[in-house]
């Protein structure tokens, strides 16, 4: 039973071990608060990296020759792939969320095996 247990809690500890991911759920949104917390962060990418960086993987296959990309999406408007995140300044964003497949389907349709990174930016931004 003592090992067991033991397995257990290092199973999960190694599960989030230098991800940045002990305080937050993967699929927490990135928020404004959150990211108010990392001062030297300047574009999208750095936010997603320093706070989630299971989002920015790319994630099996979508063929038997390729990996399925993770796509971006910023106000609900196709913007590009993963490195499209570094043309996002982080004073714009209100917030980051990550939409596994089965998500980004029912939301964008078919095409996003490799899940979508949604930003949100200024329109719904606090003013300060």
């Amino acid at each position: 039973m003592l090992l067991t247990m033991l397995f257990a809690t290092v199973s999960c500890a190694a599960g989030t071990q230098g991800t940045g991911e002990r305080s937050r759920s993967s699929r927490d949104p990135i928020t404004l608060d959150e990211m108010q917390t990392a001062q030297s962060l300047t574009n999208a990418y750095e936010v997603v990296q320093r706070f989630r960086p299971r989002w920015v993987r790319v994630r099996g296959r979508s063929s038997m020759s390729s990996s399925a990309p993770v796509v971006v999406f910023v106000d609900n408007v196709h913007f590009g792939g993963v490195e499209s995140l570094y043309n996002i300044s982080v004073e714009r964003i209100s917030s980051i969320r990550y939409f596994d497949a089965a998500d980004a389907t029912s939301r964008w349709g078919t095409g996003y095996t490799g899940g979508v990174i949604e930003v949100i930016t200024g329109g719904s931004r606090p003013s300060d």
